[in-house]
C-alpha cells in the first residue's frame, strides 16, 4: 500500500511539472519546437518556409555575385580579373582539393587556397571558414 501511495505521488509530481512547464513555454503541441523540413523557422524577424534547396539556389547565386565584387579585394581586382571564363576555368576545380600547392608547399584545401586568392592577387582579407561568404563562394564554384 505504501508502494501505492509512493508511486502514485511521484506520478502526480511528474504530471504536475510537466503541466507547469508546458504552460510556461506555451507549448499546446507535444511535437512543436521539433524541425522538420515543413516546419516554419525564424529567419532575419519573419517566419519563412524552410527549404534548403532555396537555401542553397540563393548561396550560390551569393557566391557568383561576390565573385565580381571587388570589396573582397583592395586593388579593384576580383576573382573575374584572374577567371574571366568562370565555368571554362575552374568547373571542376574546386572537388580536387585538398591538394599539394606549389604556391603553398604544402597540402592545402579549398579554403586555403580561396584565401590565397583573396590575400595575394586580391590584396584583400582572409575570410574565415564559417564566414557566410566563403560557404557561398564554395557553393558556387562546387556548383560550376
Amino acid at each position: 500500500m505504501k508502494i501505492n501511495f509512493i508511486y502514485l505521488l511521484v506520478i502526480s509530481v511528474f504530471l504536475f511539472c510537466f503541466c507547469s512547464h508546458k504552460i510556461a513555454i506555451g507549448v499546446e503541441d507535444p511535437g512543436a519546437g521539433i524541425a522538420s523540413p515543413s516546419s516554419s523557422l525564424e529567419l532575419k524577424g519573419k517566419i519563412e518556409p524552410f527549404d534548403p534547396n532555396l537555401l542553397l539556389t540563393e548561396s550560390i547565386q551569393t557566391g557568383k555575385e561576390l565573385f565580381s565584387d571587388p570589396k573582397l579585394g583592395s586593388e579593384g581586382k576580383t576573382c573575374i580579373s584572374c577567371h574571366s571564363d568562370t565555368a571554362k576555368s575552374l568547373a571542376g576545380k574546386i572537388q580536387t582539393y585538398p591538394k599539394f600547392s606549389k604556391i603553398a608547399k604544402k597540402v592545402i584545401n579549398d579554403v586555403y587556397q580561396i584565401n590565397l586568392c583573396l590575400t595575394k592577387p586580391m590584396k584583400g582579407q582572409a575570410l574565415s571558414p564559417d564566414d557566410d561568404r566563403m560557404s557561398a563562394i564554395l557553393a558556387y564554384l562546387k556548383s560550376l
